[in-house]
C-alpha cells in the first residue's frame, strides 16, 4: 500500500506540472532577444576622407583621403600607411555605443573626459565630428567617450584606445624602398670593394658581376622580397644635411633596383646605439632606420648567390641522357607511349653501348640521384681546386622539356673532394662525394637489372 500510495503522489505532481505548463507557461511570451548595441555613426568607411588624430602623447596627425588613397598632410607630407589609416575609417564607421552612462553630464573629470587622452575628429559624407575618448573603466573592460558638441557620456569597448592611439609615424608609409618587382630587370648590391649584379633571364636571375654564372633563384628573390617588405623602425631626421653622421655620405651598403629606365636606391649606412642601421632611399631627404636583418641580406659573398643544383631538368622530364666515363659512354633514350593505349607509359631504353630496356623503378632512380646533386659551396677556378682534364670522374649530358634542352655537367675528383660544374660556368662546385657515388652505383643498377630482364 506504501509503495502504492507513493506513485499516487507522484502521478498527481506530474498531472499537476503538466497542466502549468500547457494552461500557463503556453500562453507567456518568449523571451526578447537583447537589442543590439546603438550604432555611434552611419556613414561607411569610404565616405570618412580627413582624420585629425591625437595620440596620447599628444602628437597630432592629419590625413587626408582622395579616391581611396590615404596621404599624411601635416606634420609632414608624405604617403600614409593605407592599412593604419583604412583600419581608423572603419573602426569610426563600425563604432558602437556599449552603454550610455549621463544624457547631460555636467562634471567630466570622473570619466577624463575633461583632458581626453585622444581626440579623433574627421570628416565623413560632407559633416565634420569629434570623438573624445577618456580613461578606462576600473575593469579595463570599456572607455569612457563623448562626441565633441555633445554632454552625453558613453562607453565604448576597451580596444578602441589601441585603434585610434596613432602616433604619426603609426600612419605614415614605413615602405624603406619603393619598387615593382614584377618588372625589375636588374638589381646591383655594392658593399665595400664588392659589387654584385644580377640581369633577368626569362624567368630567371643570372649573376653579371663579379662573375657570369646562373643565379639562385630562391636566393635572388630572397633578397628582393626582403627589400621589398623593409620597413623603417624609427624616422631620424625629415630631412637630413648631414649625411656624414649617419655613415650615408659614404654607404657601407648601396642596393639599386632597376626597371628599364627607372631606378630605385637604397643606400645603409652605419649601426646606431639599438642595433639598427640608418639608412635612406636616395630619392627622399629622409633618413630612418632599418633591422639589421636587412643589412645582414646585402653582407653575403657573390658565390653565395650562385645556383646550387647542378642539373635544371627532373626526372619526369628528361628525354635522354648520357654518362661519359673514360672511354665509355652510357646513353638513354626515353620512347614515347603507345598513343592508342591510354594506361601505357613511356619507356626507357638502352641504346649505348648495348641496347635494351631498362626498369622503370631503376631508370626514376638514378634520374633522381642525378638530379638532386647540388654544389655545396665554390672555388673561384678550377686550378685553385686541382682539377683538370685528369681528374674527370664523369661528364653527363641530358636532354629534356618539350623542346628537348640540352645541358652538360662534368664532375672532378681530387684527392677525396669532389667538384662538377654546369655548362661553361667559371670555377668549380665542391659536392658531397657520397652523393654522386650513390648515382654511379645507380647506374650500375639500372644497367644489370637491364642485362637481367634481358636474359
Amino acid at each position: 500500500m506504501r509503495g502504492l500510495r507513493s506513485t499516487l503522489v507522484l502521478l498527481v505532481v506530474a498531472i499537476c506540472l503538466g497542466a502549468y505548463i500547457y494552461f500557463v507557461e503556453r500562453h507567456r511570451d518568449p523571451a526578447s532577444t537583447p537589442e543590439p548595441n546603438e550604432q555611434l555613426f552611419t556613414f561607411d568607411a569610404d565616405d570618412v576622407t580627413e582624420l585629425q588624430i591625437r595620440a596620447e602623447d599628444g602628437a597630432v596627425t592629419d590625413l587626408r583621403q582622395d579616391e581611396g588613397v590615404w596621404r599624411v598632410v601635416a606634420p609632414v607630407e608624405t604617403a600614409a600607411d593605407d592599412v593604419a589609416a583604412t583600419s581608423v575609417a572603419a573602426s569610426l564607421a563600425t563604432l558602437d555605443i556599449d552603454r550610455v552612462l549621463e544624457e547631460g553630464a555636467v562634471d567630466l573629470e570622473p570619466f577624463g573626459l575633461d583632458a581626453p587622452a585622444l581626440d579623433v575628429s574627421f570628416a565623413a559624407g560632407g559633416d565634420s565630428q569629434r570623438l573624445l575618448i577618456g580613461d578606462e573603466t576600473p575593469t579595463g573592460a570599456n572607455r569612457y567617450a563623448k562626441l565633441g558638441a555633445s554632454d552625453r557620456v558613453f562607453l565604448i569597448a576597451g580596444h578602441h584606445g589601441t585603434t585610434f592611439n596613432k602616433t604619426t609615424f603609426d600612419l605614415r608609409d614605413k615602405t624603406v624602398l619603393d619598387f615593382n618587382r614584377d618588372t625589375l630587370d636588374r638589381l646591383e648590391v655594392s658593399s665595400g670593394e664588392q659589387t654584385i649584379e644580377f640581369t633577368r633571364d626569362g624567368d630567371d636571375w643570372r649573376l653579371a658581376m663579379p662573375l657570369g654564372a646562373a643565379a639562385d633563384f630562391a636566393t635572388v628573390e630572397g633578397l628582393i622580397g626582403s627589400l621589398g617588405s623593409g620597413r623603417m623602425r624609427a624616422v631620424e631626421s625629415e630631412n637630413a644635411d648631414a649625411l656624414e653622421e649617419y655613415g650615408l655620405e659614404a654607404p657601407a651598403h648601396t642596393v639599386s633596383m632597376h626597371a628599364g629606365s627607372a631606378t630605385a636606391t637604397l643606400q645603409i649606412g652605419v649601426e646606431t646605439p639599438d642595433g639598427t642601421y640608418f639608412a635612406r632611399d636616395a630619392a627622399r631627404p629622409l633618413v630612418f632606420t632599418v633591422d639589421a636583418s636587412l643589412v645582414t641580406s646585402l653582407e653575403r659573398d657573390a658565390s653565395e648567390y650562385r645556383r646550387k643544383a647542378l642539373f635544371a631538368f627532373r626526372p619526369f622530364n628528361a628525354r635522354r641522357l648520357e654518362i661519359e666515363r673514360g672511354d665509355e659512354v652510357v646513353v638513354f633514350e626515353k620512347r614515347a607511349a603507345d598513343e592508342d593505349d591510354e594506361e601505357a607509359e613511356d619507356i626507357w631504353e638502352l641504346v649505348a653501348p648495348e641496347t635494351g630496356s631498362v626498369p622503370h623503378a631503376e631508370m626514376e632512380d638514378l634520374l633522381s640521384k642525378l638530379s638532386g646533386l647540388r654544389a655545396e659551396s665554390f672555388v673561384a677556378s678550377r686550378e685553385e681546386a686541382g682539377v683538370g682534364p685528369e681528374q674527370v670522374a664523369a661528364t653527363v649530358r641530358a636532354q629534356f622539356g618539350d623542346d628537348d634542352t640540352e645541358e652538360q655537367v662534368v664532375v672532378w675528383r681530387s684527392g677525396e673532394d669532389t667538384f662538377a660544374i654546369a655548362g661553361e660556368e667559371p670555377g668549380a662546385g665542391r659536392i658531397d662525394g657520397q652523393a654522386f657515388d650513390g648515382a654511379i652505383e645507380a647506374l650500375e643498377a639500372v644497367r644489370s637489372a637491364g642485362s637481367r630482364d634481358e636474359g
